[in-house]
């Protein structure tokens, strides 16, 4: 989620204490579906390997239709904990980094492979994301 990347981004950890970045299969089901600022915007990551290292930024962005088609995914599952979340998207893209009416499918087994075919080309869209203040109070 694109509130969690910004905390990262910024040198701090995700809300569920995941680096999202380095480590997105720590990232909980639970914070990418609660929280208000989590679901708030979600994207579409790959492993870049900055520097060798297992990197993973925003490859896509998404429009409201697909945003709508990866919050029924997201909300139909029944896991909270961490879990490596790998999806098929079919959808369009003009270039400018923002996936449009693509379809969603959690992608399970061999096939997951993170090659993008197609269209794949997008700029460098070097997300500088300042998170909001928020509070959870768990009672």
């Amino acid at each position: 989620d694109l509130y969690c990347y910004g905390l990262v981004r910024s040198g701090s950890r995700a809300m569920d204490g995941s680096d999202v970045i380095h480590e997105p299969h720590e990232h909980t089901m639970h914070c990418l579906r609660d929280p208000p600022s989590c679901y708030d915007g979600w994207f579409l990551a790959y492993n870049s390997k900055r520097n060798g290292d297992p990197t993973y930024d925003i490859k896509f962005k998404f429009d409201d239709a697909t945003y709508k088609n990866v919050k029924a995914l997201v909300d139909s599952e029944t896991i909270d904990g961490p879990i490596a979340y790998k999806v098929t998207v079919v959808g369009d893209h003009s270039g400018d980094g923002i996936m449009r009416n693509a379809e969603i499918t959690r992608c399970l087994g061999e096939n997951c492979d993170g090659v993008c075919t197609g269209s794949c080309v997008t700029p460098e869209l070097g997300v500088g994301l300042t998170p909001s203040p928020f509070v959870i109070v768990h009672g």
